[in-house]
């Protein structure tokens, strides 16, 4: 078994122990490798953000690579590498909605808020329905042709499991025989569904949200020319952005940036850590948190004029460090009270400049506590998880989690593949 596919099994068990609703849409067939299409789970929105910060911490802790992308406004996608020189890569892909198209025109959407209500309200015998007469309606909305070996499992998979559903086991019994075409089964499929209270929804609300987040990645577009990498102290930050500053072409500009250096150092920063009270013994955590506004207003106005540098020198940077990183103080200089100081700091990270693309340097624990034991194991999970959640809740367009457990060469060449990419 592999790597990728290793972590996605431990994932699913742990969110499955956690409560967390997750559905996987379609199964696979087991005569066909786990790389060939996607996995798709059907999550609710209020759990989503659990569902991919789970999976990214799997992988982190597996040394797998993972590039997140949040281009759709309903849609999550994970692509997983497998260790260099297999060439292989696992995709998953995390829905909180489903899009149907009607045999008579027009599109809309079932909600996952509102499968996963019908699925709890629906007794035990029932429930393998709901997902086999979605099914039903996606084969309609792809047009996937019927005598495909993967729908031909499927069909007879979700038939295996809806035997106790008269109605569901008739209609897929009857398309896979022939005897009613996509359309008809997409039809009466939706009929189904509105007796377990599973009604299609307009898709003008998601055309809505799908053109505003175009026009947020036109936007962030201009941004792209600055990438933070972070990472807790021993990921192989600045290693990583070395090598790749030494190894691009002239012509592509990337330079070392360094956030400290930036925003958290000048005569004016020094003046205020000392009007805080370095000089009379207050803890630096305690500092440090009082400094975060100062410091938010300094990175607001200051990462404008950066971007603007960069352009008319033709230049694009990599940041060592972003923000995000000293919005928990707690976990630096941990006093007894991080816990405290995590839940009162960590609202700051949402009001910083958003990215157009971030990456994150992802170290296992034990590599991490062998290069820099600085940080507790419990600190590093929190921190890590406070990066993914910052990168969910901002909706950065693309994010890279690059290994650093492996080779920095290795690192490097996969970090240039991700910024070369447009």
């Amino acid at each position: 078994m592999t790597h990728a596919l290793e972590a996605l099994q431990e994932a699913h068990l742990a969110l499955a122990s956690e409560g967390t609703c997750w559905l996987e849409m379609r199964p696979r067939d087991p005569e066909l490798s786990v790389y060939d299409g996607d996995h798709d789970f059907l999550v609710p929105p209020s759990h989503l953000t659990e569902a991919v910060t789970t999976l990214l911490e799997h992988f982190r802790d597996r040394s797998v690579t993972v590039e997140l992308e949040q281009r759709a406004p309903f849609k999550r996608k994970l692509i997983a590498e497998e260790p260099v020189g297999s060439g292989k890569r696992l995709t998953i892909e995390l829905w909180t909605a489903v899009e149907i198209t009607h045999p008579g025109g027009g599109t809309s959407h079932l909600d996952a808020n509102e499968i996963f209500c019908a699925i709890t309200n629906t007794n035990y015998a029932q429930r393998p329905a709901i997902p086999a007469l979605i099914y039903l309606t996606h084969l309609e909305h792809k047009r996937k042709e019927l005598d495909h070996q993967e729908v031909i499992y499927r069909l007879g998979h979700f038939h295996h499991q809806a035997a106790g559903c008269t109605a569901t086991t008739d209609l897929l019994k009857r398309i896979a025989e022939g005897t009613i075409d996509r359309g008809t089964a997409a039809s009466e499929a939706l009929v189904l569904l509105r007796r377990y209270g599973v009604a299609p929804v307009p898709s003008w609300r998601h055309n809505i949200a799908r053109r505003g987040r175009r026009l947020q990645e036109r936007w962030l577009r201009r941004r792209r020319r600055t990438v933070p990498v972070v990472g807790p102290d021993g990921s192989g930050k600045s290693s990583l952005i070395q090598m790749v500053c030494t190894r691009t072409d002239s012509d592509r500009g990337w330079v070392h940036l360094v956030y400290k250096h930036l925003y958290r150092r000048g005569f004016d920063y020094k003046l205020l850590k000392r009007a805080m009270g370095e000089k009379r013994g207050v803890p630096k955590n305690r500092i440090d948190e009082r400094l975060l506004p100062y410091v938010l207003i300094k990175t607001r106005l200051g990462w404008p004029l950066l971007q603007w540098r960069l352009t008319l020198g033709r230049k694009r940077g990599l940041m060592d460090r972003f923000f995000w990183d000293y919005c928990l103080p707690g976990l630096r200089y941990p006093t007894g009270e991080e816990h405290q100081t995590e839940a009162w700091s960590r609202h700051w990270g949402v009001l910083a400049p958003t990215p157009g693309a971030v990456v994150v340097a992802g170290c296992p624990d034990a590599t991490l506590r062998h290069r820099k034991a600085e940080l507790s194991t419990d600190s590093v999970h929190r921190l890590y998880r406070y990066y993914y959640q910052q990168i969910l809740y901002r909706r950065v367009p693309r994010t890279l989690l690059v290994s650093t457990d492996q080779p920095v060469e290795t690192a490097a060449a996969r970090l240039d593949r991700f910024l070369g990419q447009r």
